[in-house]
């Protein structure tokens, strides 16, 4: 009985009634998929954490303290902003299919209402009523009315649920995070690399150009070359498991865009989002791969060049 009322009721709905343009499965898969990918990205970028930490113990030096400050800077601001967006819209894009079930259920009572009215049923696949012409003409007219009420209050309402995440500060500041983690301190100092025995490095000088060792300075190399090693490892999780997982929820958004015109509306939102997502992952995995390691090589490299001239000088006075 149950299967053939929800026929009875899918009849009346695709021949009579208006409905929701969207099929919302996709949307709590995309919640799914964000909640995953903001989980495995903090785990990642915690054990990144974990790495310059360690490193930052093992020294000190003005260039140690920049690498620390820019540290600090990304984890609390890029990082953050990736992490609390990916939340944020995994709870938005669940909210969507809840809003778009919701209506889909409450125009399905309408066409069960309208069945019992006009007496409606199926008889070899077609849609037949049992009651006149002009009973069957007003229950319909008023079911339509109806319906399209349900439609258009889903409609606001995922409208308001959009707009909401646009205003959300994290949203607004995702799409920095790529050009914040290309001009960072690191970016400078990888693309510095030429002046490494300058004793420049994260934008500090390490030691003085002059030869005379820097007042306390301290770098261990092979902690340097540890964490270096460490970040590229962790840039491999970001660019495979974590950056899988942010490709499902685009996947699913696409084939929620596909299944009607309110899905397609709520790409022109919900996709720019996650183009910021996956514009800001490929940064973090970048900046994680290259740019830290190379700008905390260049400390190393920078002191190692300052203490190498010192003991030239050194055994040169001894001559």
């Amino acid at each position: 009985m149950t299967d053939f009322v929800s026929s009875l009721h899918e009849a009346l709905i695709s021949q009579y009634l208006a409905r929701p343009e969207a099929d919302q499965e996709p949307y709590y898969s995309v919640s799914d998929s964000l909640r995953l990918y903001a989980d495995s990205l903090w785990s990642d970028t915690g054990e990144a954490n974990k790495a310059v930490q360690r490193l930052l113990s093992s020294g000190r030096g003005e260039a140690m303290d920049a690498l620390g400050q820019q540290w600090d800077k990304v984890m609390n601001k890029d990082v953050g902003s990736t992490t609390a967006v990916a939340r944020v819209s995994a709870v938005t894009a669940y909210e969507l299919g809840e809003i778009i079930a919701v209506a889909k259920a409450e125009i399905t009572e309408v066409a069960a209402s309208c069945a019992v009215s006009t007496g409606a049923q199926l008889a070899g696949g077609a849609l037949v009523f049992g009651v006149a012409d002009d009973v069957v003409a007003t229950a319909v007219s008023q079911a339509q009315t109806l319906a399209r009420k349900v439609v258009a209050r889903c409609q606001q309402l995922v409208v308001a649920k959009l707009g909401r995440l646009q205003r959300d500060p994290a949203v607004a500041a995702l799409g920095s995070v790529a050009a914040d983690l290309a001009g960072a301190i690191g970016g400078q100092a990888r693309d510095g690399a030429a002046d490494a025995g300058t004793g420049r490095a994260w934008g500090k000088d390490l030691a003085s150009g002059s030869g005379r060792a820097a007042e306390g300075v301290h770098v261990d190399h092979a902690e340097h070359e540890r964490a270096a090693k460490r970040l590229r490892e962790v840039a491999d999780e970001v660019f495979d498991t974590t950056s899988t997982t942010l490709r499902d929820a685009v996947h699913d958004h696409a084939t929620g865009a596909q299944s009607g015109a309110l899905g397609a509306a709520i790409a022109a939102t919900l996709g720019t989002v996650l183009d910021d997502l996956t514009q800001a992952t490929k940064a973090i995995g970048d900046y994680l791969d290259d740019t830290l390691p190379a700008g905390i090589l260049l400390i190393s490299s920078s002191q190692q060049s300052t203490d190498d001239d010192v003991k030239r000088r050194m055994s040169e006075l001894d001559r």
